[in-house]
């Protein structure tokens, strides 16, 4: 399923129903970005990053969506979308708030969380699924 964009998943119909009761975490240590054909791994180094998502389930398999919000600086460079992540004191109103709860969320992470972001070229392997290891990192 495509990204849902938090101006709009409460709304959209191919949405509204998840958002409302199948709200879920997406951990990741890092996710990567293409720009101007170089891609780059972002992440907060060794920590864990927890992206706002939504689940759902249909024809025997689950799937899930990764919620995104407007990127802002200093990372606005790379991609104009970026995935909602929370911080620790946003998850549980993520996952058991109410519908209303869960809306006061959809709106850009924090500045200062965004300049803890570490951007960095990787090697175009990466764009091969073929490639599959901890080199690709390096």
């Amino acid at each position: 399923m495509f990204n849902a964009r938090g101006e709009t998943v409460a709304e959209k119909p191919s949405f509204r129903d998840a958002f409302k009761k199948q709200r879920c975490l997406i951990p990741m240590d890092g996710f990567y970005e293409w720009h101007e054909k170089k891609p780059h791994f972002v992440s907060l180094g060794d920590q864990l990053m927890w992206a706002a998502g939504l689940w759902s389930t249909g024809l025997d398999q689950l799937s899930a969506t990764m919620v995104t919000t407007e990127s802002i600086e200093p990372i606005a460079w790379l991609h104009n979308r970026l995935p909602r992540f929370l911080e620790q004191h946003e998850v549980e109103q993520w996952l058991f708030g109410d519908v209303d709860q869960a809306k006061e969320l959809l709106h850009p992470v924090s500045q200062t969380w965004v300049e803890q972001l570490k951007v960095r070229e990787v090697t175009a392997d990466v764009g091969n699924v073929r490639n599959d290891h901890a080199g690709l990192l390096d």
